[in-house]
């Protein structure tokens, strides 16, 4: 059996978050969360995620600084 693609979303809206965490495993995927942009941030650069799901306007870091994470 092929393992679930990872998707990491970084969202400080709970109820979005939690909208779009229910249909994302319910298609079988593997879902974190982070509402915190820089923990998410420190997610993302270790790296194995498949997708991103991010809240443009987080207070707490911009999107320049995750465009600057290379795919990995």
């Amino acid at each position: 059996m092929d393992q679930p693609k990872r998707i990491l979303i970084v969202e400080d809206d709970m109820h979005i978050a939690d909208v779009l965490s229910l249909h994302l495993r319910d298609e079988r995927y593997q879902v974190v969360h982070f509402a915190d942009g820089a923990e998410g941030l420190r997610l993302l650069e270790q790296g194995g995620w498949d997708a991103l799901i991010l809240d443009l306007m987080l207070p707490v870091s911009t999107a320049l600084k995750y465009a600057a994470v290379p795919a990995r």
